[in-house]
C-alpha cells in the first residue's frame, strides 16, 4: 500500500481541517517529526481508523477522535487515499458524533458513516472529480479494506503501523502470531487450503484402506488363505480347473446328448420288441391250451366208447356206479369241452391279433427308421434357416452401423474443418504475442511518463511557488540582515561613546592615561545626559545578532539555490517529457485505456497460445476418429458383402435339403411330434 493523501477535519487535536499530500515528498523513505504532542501519531491514527474504524494504537473509539475545539459547523471526518497495484482507492470515513444544531438550540445525533470508492488515477485532480463507489455501510466497507490490504485491523497495526511502545511486541510475538502474519504477507493461504485438502484427503484415503483392508482379510479368511500371494495362487488354480471342468462339462453334455439320443431309441425300440415278446407269450399260451383242448376231446371220445360198454356190463351195482361216473363225467367233458371251444376262438382271435400287430410293429419300425434317417436333415434344414434369419438381420445391423459410422465421419469431417479454421485464427492470434508484448511495454512506458510528467509539472508549480516563498524569504532576511547591521553599527557607536566617558571617570591624579598617556587630566570628558550607555554585554549581543542574521540569510541563499536548481531540474524533465509528441498529446485516461486494450489482446494472445495446444490435440483427436470410423465404414463393407455371399450358399444348401424332406415334415417341431407318436403307439 502507497499512501498518497489523507484530510482531517476535526480530528484529535487538530480543530480544523488538515491535509498532508504524500505525493509532495519525492523521496520513498521520510521522516515524520516534531515536538511532543504535536500530533505526529494523530496522522497514523487518521490513517488507521479511516481503513477500519480503529486507531492504531486501539486504545481510543471512533467518537473519541472528535476535536474538543471545533468550529461549530465541521463534522468530525477523515479521508484517506491510498494506491495499491497501480490502482487508487479513497476511504471516507466519519464517527458517531454530537453536533449543536444550526438554531444554537439542543443537539443532533451524527451517525456513523464510511464509504470507499476507487479513483479514475492518483493525481489530485482524479482525487477530486471522485471515483466509483465500492461500499458503502461501515462493516461493509472494513471487509472491503481487508479484502484490498489483505489485513485485518490487528494485523495492520502489527506489520504496516508499529504503535508507540508496541515495537517490541512484534519482535516478541509467539510463533502462531508470527506464523499467522507471514501467511498474510507472502499469501500463503492458498497453500494452507491446499494441505488442509490433502491432510483430509490422507485421511479419507486410509479409513477406506482400512475398510478395504479389514474386508480383504475377511475375504481371505473366507476362502482360506493368508495372504494375497496365496489367493493369487489359488485363483490361478481355481481358474485352471474352472477350465478344465468346463471342458469336461462341454465334453459330458455332448456325450450325454449322444447317450440320451441313443438311449430314446433303444428304449422305443425295445418297448417294441417287449411288445413283439407278449404277442409271442401269448401265442404260445393259446397254442398249449390248443393241445389240452384236443385231449379233452379225446377224452370225450373214450367217454362215448365206454357208455356203450356199459350197456353190457353184468354187475348191476357196478353198472349203476359207473353209469353215474360215466353221466358226471361225460357233463363234465362237456363243460371243459365248451371251456376249450372259447378257449381255442380266443387264442385264436388273440394269434389274429397278434399277427396283424407283428405287422403294424414292423411298419412302423421301419417308419421310426425313416423319421430317425430324416430327423439330421430336419435339423439342417432348421439350422439352415436359422442362420438365414441371423444372417440378415446382421446384414442389416451392420448397414445401420455403416450408415452411423457414415454420419459420425461426416461430423467429425466437419469438425476437422472448423477446428482447422479456429486453429488458424488461433495461431494468428499467438503470433501477435510478441507483438503486443513490444506495444504494451511502450504503452505502459508512455503511460508512466504521461504520469510523470504530469506529477512533475505539478510539482514545478510547487517549487515555483516554494522558490517564490523562498526568494521573499532571503529578501526578509537581507532586510533583515542590513537592519541588524545598522544597529551593530549604532550599538559600536554608542559603545564608544561610552568607552570614553568610562575611561574618563576612571583616571587617577598622576597616573598615566589609557588612551593617551597623559599624567595629567585638566578636562576628563562628562556626559551629557543624552548619550546612550552601552556596556560590553550589549555590543557583545549586537555583534551575535549580526552573525545570526547572516547565517539566516545564508541559510535562506542556500534554500533559494536549492530552490531554482531543484525548478531548472523540472523544467529540463518536462521539456525532455514534452518531446514525445505521443505523450504531449495524450492524456493520462487516453493512455490508460490504450494500455488496457493492449493489456486485454496480450491476454487474448497468450491464452491463445494455450488454446493451439487445445485445438492441435483436439484436431489429432478427430483425425484419429475419423480415419477409424472410415476404417470401420470399409470394415463394415467388408462384412456385409462377405455374409451376403454366405447368404446365397445357405439358401442354395437349403433348397437342395428342402427337395430330401416331405413338405409337412420340413418343421423339426411336426417331425418329433410325430416321431414320439409312433413310439407312443
Amino acid at each position: 500500500m502507497k499512501p498518497l493523501r489523507i484530510r482531517m477535519t476535526a480530528f484529535g487535536p487538530f480543530p480544523g481541517t488538515q491535509n498532508v499530500d504524500f505525493n509532495d515528498y519525492q523521496d520513498n523513505l521520510f521522516l515524520i517529526c516534531g515536538k511532543t504532542g504535536s500530533g505526529k501519531t494523530m496522522i497514523f491514527d487518521a490513517m488507521c481508523y479511516a481503513l477500519y474504524g480503529t486507531t492504531s494504537g486501539d486504545m481510543r473509539s471512533g467518537s473519541q477522535m472528535c476535536s474538543n475545539l471545533p468550529n461549530a459547523e465541521d463534522i468530525t471526518e477523515v479521508s484517506f487515499d491510498f494506491e495499491i497495484a497501480g490502482r487508487s482507492y479513497r476511504v471516507h470515513r466519519r464517527p458517531k458524533q454530537t453536533k449543536p444544531k444550526p438554531n444554537g438550540e439542543g443537539t443532533v445525533n451524527v451517525q456513523h458513516t464510511a464509504n470507499v470508492y476507487e479513483l479514475a488515477s492518483s493525481s489530485t485532480e482524479a482525487a477530486e472529480e471522485g471515483g466509483e463507489l465500492l461500499a458503502s455501510r461501515p462493516t461493509e466497507v472494513k471487509q472491503k479494506v481487508q479484502e484490498l490490504l489483505g489485513f485485518e485491523a490487528a494485523q495492520f497495526r502489527q506489520v504496516v503501523l508499529i504503535p508507540q511502545g508496541d515495537f517490541r511486541r512484534l519482535l516478541t510475538a509467539s510463533s502462531d502470531e508470527r506464523e499467522k502474519i507471514l501467511k498474510v504477507l507472502f499469501n500463503t493461504s492458498l497453500y494452507s487450503q491446499i494441505e488442509e485438502a490433502l491432510r483430509k484427503r490422507v485421511v479419507d484415503l486410509d479409513s477406506e484402506c482400512q475398510k478395504v483392508l479389514t474386508q480383504q482379510g475377511e475375504c481371505l479368511r473366507d476362502v482360506g488363505a493368508e495372504n494375497a500371494e496365496e489367493l493369487e495362487e489359488m485363483m490361478g488354480d481355481l481358474k485352471s480347473t474352472g477350465k478344465e471342468l468346463r471342458k469336461a462339462q462341454a465334453k459330458a453334455g455332448e456325450r450325454f446328448e449322444k447317450i440320451n439320443d441313443k438311449f430314446s431309441l433303444t428304449k422305443s425300440v425295445h418297448d417294441k420288441f417287449m411288445e413283439l415278446d407278449d404277442a409271442q407269450d401269448e401265442q404260445q399260451k393259446l397254442a398249449g391250451e390248443q393241445a389240452a383242448f384236443a385231449e379233452l376231446e379225446e377224452e370225450m371220445t373214450l367217454a362215448k366208447r365206454a357208455q356203450s360198454i356199459g350197456d353190457v356190463a353184468t354187475a348191476n351195482d357196478e353198472r349203476e356206479v359207473a353209469k353215474d361216473n360215466a353221466v358226471e363225467k361225460q357233463v363234465e367233458a362237456m363243460d371243459a369241452l365248451k371251456l376249450a371251444v372259447a378257449a381255442i376262438k380266443a387264442a385264436k382271435a388273440k394269434k389274429a391279433a397278434s399277427d396283424e400287430r407283428q405287422g403294424e410293429l414292423e411298419t412302423m419300425a421301419r417308419e421310426i427308421e425313416s423319421l430317425k434317417q430324416m430327423l439330421p436333415v430336419v435339423k439342417k434344414l432348421a439350422q439352415d434357416q436359422s442362420n438365414i434369419v441371423v444372417r440378415k438381420e446382421a446384414i442389416l445391423k451392420l448397414a445401420e452401423l455403416k450408415e452411423e459410422a457414415k454420419t459420425q465421419a461426416v461430423e467429425l469431417a466437419e469438425n476437422v474443418a472448423s477446428d482447422e479454421a479456429e486453429l488458424k485464427r488461433v495461431q494468428k492470434l499467438a503470433g501477435r504475442a510478441g507483438e503486443l508484448k513490444l506495444k504494451l511495454e511502450n504503452a505502459e512506458a508512455a503511460f508512466s511518463d504521461r504520469e510523470s510528467l504530469e506529477k512533475q509539472e505539478k510539482a514545478l508549480k510547487q517549487e515555483v511557488a516554494a522558490c517564490k516563498l523562498v526568494k521573499n524569504g532571503e529578501v526578509a532576511a537581507k532586510e533583515s540582515c542590513v537592519d541588524v547591521q545598522e544597529a551593530l553599527r549604532q550599538v559600536e557607536k554608542d559603545w564608544e561613546g561610552s568607552r570614553v566617558h568610562v575611561i574618563a571617570k576612571s583616571l587617577q591624579v598622576d597616573e598615566p592615561c589609557p588612551v593617551c598617556g597623559s599624567t595629567e587630566h585638566p578636562t576628563p570628558a562628562k556626559p551629557s545626559g543624552n548619550e546612550s550607555v552601552v556596556d560590553d554585554s550589549a555590543l557583545a549581543k549586537a555583534r551575535q545578532d549580526e552573525q545570526d542574521a547572516i547565517k539566516e540569510l545564508k541559510k535562506h541563499e542556500k534554500k533559494r539555490i536549492n530552490a531554482e536548481g531543484q525548478v531548472a531540474n523540472l523544467e529540463k524533465e518536462i521539456i525532455r517529457l514534452k518531446k514525445n509528441k505521443h505523450i504531449a498529446d495524450n492524456s493520462v485516461a487516453t493512455l490508460r485505456k490504450t494500455v488496457k486494450g493492449i493489456r486485454s489482446d496480450l491476454a487474448a494472445a497468450t491464452a491463445a497460445d494455450g488454446t493451439v495446444k487445445d485445438l492441435n490435440a483436439a484436431l489429432s483427436e478427430n483425425n484419429k476418429l475419423l480415419s477409424q470410423h472410415e476404417s470401420s465404414i470399409k470394415s463394415h463393407e467388408k462384412d456385409i458383402n462377405r455374409l451376403d455371399k454366405e447368404l446365397v450358399g445357405v439358401k442354395a444348401t437349403l433348397q437342395e435339403r428342402l427337395a430330401d424332406i416331405p413338405k409337412k415334415l420340413r418343421d423339426l417341431d411336426i417331425l418329433q411330434s410325430k416321431r414320439e407318436n409312433i413310439q407312443e403307439q
